[in-house]
């Protein structure tokens, strides 16, 4: 595969200058966490940007909240064409969805910090990855719901928050003809994360 060489030029910009790019398909919930974050540490990394156009091609939320501090956005430019830097924008989404963690190393970064404000983790949320955690695998049915007449299991099992969103997106995408359907989808991911 032939690679496309570029000269990225790095250049502090006016977030006014900066155009979001109109066929972005992600959407920025979570921006409270970013916003946290950069109060917390500042600002770091850069927004990648298509030269000619302006268009933002990685780092949409993060431009909008530098504009609302009026400060300048640090911009990596790249001299692509049009077919280019949809494809850059694409595979900058599509790479970080596909990232995967590991919920024991997460947990153990995070439990001995007695302040999580800046990481974008709340307590509730380490508490949740700690449950997803220690789950014990023989502890998805109520045994004594299993007994009598009627079959009515419940099936509990905690995930963190990452494969929460993860698993809701898929669920979304199934379109199974019922919700038990999609639940039994969810289950077998379930299942195969956690092997």
């Amino acid at each position: 595969m032939k690679s496309e060489k570029m000269k990225p030029l790095f250049q502090l910009i006016e977030g006014g200058l900066l155009n979001a790019h109109p066929q972005n398909p992600r959407l920025h919930s979570g921006s409270e966490k970013l916003s946290e974050s950069v109060e917390r540490f500042g600002f770091y990394g850069a927004v990648i940007v298509q030269s000619s156009t302006m268009r933002i091609l990685a780092g949409h939320a993060r431009t909008r909240l530098l504009r609302e501090s009026d400060t300048k956005v640090p911009c990596i430019l790249l001299d692509v064409d049009d077919d280019a830097a949809l494809k850059i924008l694409l595979a900058d989404n599509r790479t970080s969805d596909l990232a995967e963690r590991d919920c024991a190393e997460l947990l153990a970064i995070l439990e001995p910090l007695a302040d999580t404000s800046g990481t974008g983790y709340s307590v509730g949320e380490v508490n949740a990855l700690r449950a997803a955690i220690d789950l014990p695998s023989g502890d998805w049915f109520d045994q004594e719901e299993l007994s009598g007449d009627e079959f009515d299991p419940k099936i509990r099992f905690s995930v963190c928050e990452d494969d929460y969103v993860r698993f809701t997106r898929i669920l979304a995408d199934q379109g199974g003809s019922s919700v038990s359907e999609n639940l039994a989808s969810l289950l077998e991911i379930f299942l195969s994360v956690r092997n």
